[in-house]
């Protein structure tokens, strides 16, 4: 029983959207009320609102490899893309994901590959200095990452020159160190913290 000008506790009403809805769609809820007690104005009894879908996918990198590398010898990292969602990211090859690697000075012929080479990467040289020192590696995905999908991993594999010098434990500026961002293809990012990673490697002879 209700009371005259009393009210019951409101009913919070909890749903899920799917992850690969698009930005734009409009979900339209509808509620209507009805007693035993005869109805004087019916007109107030039903009620509807409607909200309208928005995305947003957050893509995380992340980065490893040794923690020493021996000049002369050769380095290995590999780099990880995860969409932590909510919604799907959705890449398409004009729009892809990205991610652009800055490979440190003193490293050279680096070569990237993924399983099922489902990544397409390509290698720049820095224009200051040689051609076969440092540069950016750039690889695109044209597909679409669910929540909590991660992309095939990509291996680098790159050179260390033979002059690079001994990381000096006082200065962490010594150590070979390698950057990488990812950038989202079509849905947006809300989260830039985890778009780079970095990895320090000391330097040995």
């Amino acid at each position: 029983t209700l009371a005259p000008n009393a009210a019951f506790p409101a009913i919070n009403l909890v749903v899920g959207v799917p992850a690969d809805v698009p930005a734009g769609v409009e979900y339209v809820n509808t509620a209507t009320v009805d007693g035993r007690t005869f109805e004087r104005n019916p007109d107030d009894n039903t009620d509807t609102d409607s909200v309208i879908t928005t995305v947003a996918a957050d893509l995380a990198v992340a980065k490893t490899g040794p923690a020493t590398v021996t000049a002369g010898g050769s380095v290995t990292w590999s780099v990880v893309v995860t969409n932590l969602g909510p919604s799907d990211s959705v890449a398409t090859a004009d729009d892809p994901i990205t991610i652009t690697d800055t490979l440190p000075l003193g490293v050279s012929d680096a070569v990237a590959s993924s399983d099922g080479d489902v990544w397409d990467c390509d290698v720049a040289a820095d224009p200051e200095t040689p051609a076969t020192t440092g540069g950016t590696l750039t690889c695109t995905y044209p597909s679409t990452l669910t929540p909590n999908q991660s992309a095939p991993a990509i291996t680098i594999v790159a050179d260390v020159a033979a002059d690079v010098p001994p990381t000096d434990p006082q200065d962490p500026d010594t150590r070979l160190v390698n950057n990488v961002r990812v950038t989202p293809g079509l849905t947006f990012d809300p989260n830039d913290e985890n778009d780079t990673a970095d990895h320090p490697s000391d330097v040995e002879t």
